[in-house]
């Protein structure tokens, strides 16, 4: 059985964000654990599940990984409009990780919401990823 591979997707999946130039434009960074006093808008890699599928001769695994959107601009059209930057660069992603290719990869959540103090959008979106090699 080859290494988990979590560390290594959170990681590639950090590396294609940040190094986009259309999405850094529109955001003031990326994070994994949000500093306190952070300007608006940012991005968070959430959470991420994983599921076991490997088989008799293969490693495989299913992710699944939440981002997050978050912004102060009057309405969600910020947050939509990173949200359709997140998804670009992410549904052609290659995770690129070693005994892992990349096999399969989806939208299967996203919104943004009002947050209770009435001037903060939450965008959340989930992706799934299924990797697996031999």
């Amino acid at each position: 059985m080859a290494t988990h591979p979590d560390l290594d997707v959170q990681e590639k999946i950090y590396d294609t964000l940040t190094g986009d130039s259309t999405l850094m434009n529109l955001i003031e960074d990326v994070y994994d654990g949000v500093p306190d006093e952070s300007d608006y808008p940012y991005v968070m890699i959430g959470e991420t599940e994983y599921s076991d599928w490997s088989g008799h001769d293969f490693d495989g695994f299913e992710a699944e990984t939440t981002i997050h959107v978050w912004s102060q601009y009057r309405g969600r059209s910020e947050a939509k409009s990173i949200q359709d930057e997140i998804y670009r660069l992410l549904q052609n992603i290659d995770l690129g990780i070693s005994g892992f290719p990349t096999i399969f990869f989806k939208l299967s959540f996203q919104r943004v919401l009002p947050e209770p103090d009435g001037k903060t959008y939450h965008g959340v979106q989930r992706f799934q990823f299924q990797i697996g090699g031999n």
